[in-house]
């Protein structure tokens, strides 16, 4: 397996465990903050959208401005829906050409970046919902 196969393999699982940590998440429990100082999970998804965007800005040669960007009112009736077309532009973007820069801003602003959050995204659902199955991150579990 060369590097950019490694790198879509782990695009894919980390796209697999967002996705399950939002699979049956009540609206009421996505603006919940049942732990002070993390983000709600609505505030994870739009912050997810962000560093997608920066992802697009930075592999076209800007320079993101973070804390900057605001996820449009009309993204947030579907915020999984455009976290997920935002991303696959970024990911097609970065696969387009994976070179050594590509390579490594895939692995640090997604696939890392979102496990990270995955850790978090489980923490607060297991808080909200202590039957919640964690091990639903898994696939094939």
């Amino acid at each position: 397996m060369d590097a950019a196969a490694l790198l879509k393999y782990s695009l894919d699982a980390s796209l697999f465990q967002v996705q399950a940590c939002y699979n049956g998440l009540s609206p009421e429990a996505a603006q919940a903050r049942p732990i002070a100082g993390m983000m709600t999970a609505n505030e994870q998804l739009e912050h997810l959208c962000e560093v997608c965007q920066a992802v697009l800005t930075q592999a076209a040669g800007g320079t993101h401005a973070w804390g900057e960007f605001v996820i449009p009112d009309e993204w947030k009736q579907d915020r999984m829906g455009t976290y997920t077309a935002l991303r696959q532009k970024a990911v097609d973007t970065l696969m387009s050409e994976p070179q050594e820069p590509q390579l490594k801003m895939g692995i640090n602003y997604l696939s890392l970046h979102e496990a990270y959050h995955v850790g978090q995204l489980v923490t607060l659902r297991l808080t909200l919902e202590p039957e919640w199955n964690s091990y639903s991150i898994y696939p094939n579990h």
